[in-house]
């Protein structure tokens, strides 16, 4: 979702860069391997998932500066967004165990959904 929040422009290739250094924090955090990273598990289903689905339609329109219930009423009512799905399963835990400053785009997604705030990316 975060970087179809880009609008396809060169920030969705920052926050694609930026992502990959999240991915790799997250790995060694959970004691993951490495190599994940840059496999079809990693960096495979961050291009997928980017390039288009509802993940990154979701993502477009948290960009364009509308909260998630917003754009989910109003645009996507009857999709799922997994992506969304599982950040509300993960980010109690991820506020409560995890430095933001470490990976500070999930932690900015999660605002904007968990907490319907409007994206606002800090990184």
């Amino acid at each position: 979702m975060i970087i179809g929040a880009g609008q396809w422009h060169n920030t969705s290739s920052a926050l694609f860069r930026k992502s990959i250094d999240e991915m790799k924090y997250l790995a060694n955090y959970f004691k993951g391997k490495k190599e994940t990273v840059y496999g079809l598990a990693g960096l495979g289903d961050l291009y997928v998932s980017a390039m288009g689905g509802r993940n990154s339609k979701m993502g477009e329109y948290l960009g364009k500066g509308y909260t998630f219930t917003q754009a989910k009423k109003k645009f996507m009512k009857n999709d799922t967004v997994e992506g969304a799905d599982l950040a509300i399963e993960i980010a109690p835990f991820i506020f409560k165990k995890i430095n933001k400053r470490k990976i500070p785009l999930m932690f900015s997604l999660l605002i904007a959904i968990v907490k319907n705030k409007k994206l606002k990316i800090n990184y």
